[in-house]
């Protein structure tokens, strides 16, 4: 489901995991899992601001009340379930695709 552009489903289970996949130009969309501390994830999308300043960021939220409240900065904030999850990498998808042929005109 999350394969984008024939890109498999790549797993990180530390900051500097991340950091080398983004690196290597070979994620086109990050997803955070609500397990991750604010503050470690806070980190981890600054540092990857300064790699690939537009690489669209999904934060899943532990709560809709997370959701609502905007707690997290620059990323995508989705509630803890598939539909939203969906949603948001449709969203995200939409918004690449409208902004390349936006570009190419």
């Amino acid at each position: 489901m999350l394969t984008i552009h024939w890109r498999p489903l790549e797993e990180a289970y530390s900051p500097a995991e991340v950091l080398r996949l983004v690196r290597n130009d070979l994620v086109d969309l990050v997803v955070i899992c609500h397990t991750v501390p604010l503050k470690e994830e806070e980190q981890l999308i600054a540092a990857l601001r300064e790699v690939r300043e537009l690489l669209p960021v999904i934060c899943i939220a532990a709560s809709e009340y997370e959701v609502g409240q905007d707690v997290r900065t620059d990323c995508v904030n989705v509630q803890n379930s598939p539909v939203p999850l969906i949603h948001a990498v449709r969203s995200i998808m939409i918004r690449d695709a409208l902004g390349r042929n936006s570009k190419a005109s």
